[in-house]
């Protein structure tokens, strides 16, 4: 006689968004979203839970925006960010890749854009600290980032001018400063909050004076390679 049995390891989120249409197919492509959502729900949102079954900052990032609308679960997006943050000391950028580490700033405010949760900004404020340190370590004397030879420049793939201190990345920090200058008001760091307005006026004006290029009628990788590339992330940002 053989016994055969099984372990379901899953986390039980419950969707409060739901969609449908009048259109078969597109409501089939939603229920498989979802379902590969749920899926990829675990300790934390993972990439590819049959590949990597890991927690990236760019993939997750993507994912707390799906799960604002269909699980509204905000314990797992604490965990995630918490299992991003890693631990001390910080040598490299979160998953070795410097948008990502950007990524990481923005979606704190954001989750507290979505949930109104002071007590968890407050709770990681000092491990926002001990990152931001860790990144202004890392930028020119302008304040902009530019690639260190250890540092993995990722923007989804992307082709492009990576020679000196490219857009897209700007744009993200820039980004990542507006959002710290806001999680700093809130824990009363009025003089971090300050620093960082000023750093993010500063990164505006300087992305639209030298990445901008009127012949090209959009945002180029890197203004001082003269080689005037456009890829589509910069202008998407």
């Amino acid at each position: 006689e053989l016994t055969v049995f099984a372990d379901l390891e899953y986390l039980p989120l419950e969707n409060k968004g739901a969609f449908k249409c009048d259109n078969d197919e597109i409501n089939t492509l939603w229920d498989i979203c979802a379902y590969t959502m749920l899926l990829n729900s675990r300790e934390a949102f993972f990439d590819g839970i049959k590949r990597d079954r890991w927690v990236w900052s760019g993939d997750a990032y993507q994912s707390y925006f799906v799960n604002y609308y269909l699980a509204n679960d905000r314990d797992i997006v604490k965990r995630s960010i918490r299992m991003l943050r890693g631990g001390d000391p910080i040598t490299k950028h979160i998953n070795t890749i410097c948008d990502y580490t950007f990524y990481w700033i923005i979606s704190i405010w954001e989750y507290y854009f979505h949930t109104a949760d002071k007590d968890f900004i407050t709770d990681i404020y000092p491990d926002m600290l001990d990152i931001w340190k860790f990144i202004e370590g890392r930028l020119d004397k302008d304040g902009m980032y530019e690639r260190k030879p250890d540092d993995w420049v990722f923007i989804d793939w992307s082709t492009f001018d990576s020679n000196g201190p490219m857009c897209a990345e700007q744009m993200l920090l820039a980004r990542a400063n507006e959002c710290m200058a806001k999680c700093a008001e809130l824990n009363g760091d009025l003089e971090m909050s300050a620093r960082c307005k000023k750093q993010f006026d500063f990164l505006k004006g300087a992305i639209n004076e030298r990445y901008w290029c009127d012949e090209k009628g959009a945002f180029i990788d890197d203004y001082k390679s003269g080689k005037k590339n456009v890829t589509r992330h910069a202008n998407i940002f």
